[in-house]
């Protein structure tokens, strides 16, 4: 049975709270796909996330590479990393291109935009994201928990 929460974001400040909420739920092998229409903010969520989880880096858009790995110290203090995927360029229902093996990884949260974008990804996929840009820049945020 999948659980769905729906958040109706009115700033950034929200917004970026709102993925720091959800980092907080996060744990190793979490693999979260994230939907929403170009500018809607995915890679801005990814970002809040990774500065909650620790990363020290600077969070980029892997467009052009598919993805990117940060590494951070865990909860138990074992080096953790975070694998961002952006699937934006990959022909529809391509295969996956060197990251699936940090999916469902025991050292690994990896997050997925434009997942729709990558064949038989479903199956490690453990929340969905969809952002939904509202007037005045407000969003829709609906996070499901997959079963």
């Amino acid at each position: 049975m999948t659980h769905a929460v729906t958040h109706n974001i009115k700033s950034l400040g929200e917004f970026k709270k709102c993925a720091q909420a959800f980092a907080s739920t996060l744990k190793i092998g979490d693999v979260v796909g994230l939907s929403g229409p170009l500018g809607s903010g995915k890679t801005t969520f990814i970002q809040s996330v990774a500065k909650k989880l620790g990363v020290a880096s600077a969070v980029t858009s892997p467009t052009f590479v598919v993805f990117k790995l940060y590494q951070y110290a865990g909860s138990n203090g074992l080096a953790q990393w975070l694998c961002h995927v952006d699937a934006y360029r990959l022909d529809r229902q391509e295969e996956a291109v060197g990251f699936e093996e940090y999916c469902g990884n025991d050292g690994a949260i990896c997050m997925i935009e434009w997942p729709e974008n990558i064949l038989h990804i479903d199956q490690y996929i453990t929340h969905k994201i969809s952002i939904e840009v509202q007037k005045n820049n407000a969003r829709i945020v609906r996070i499901t928990k997959m079963p």
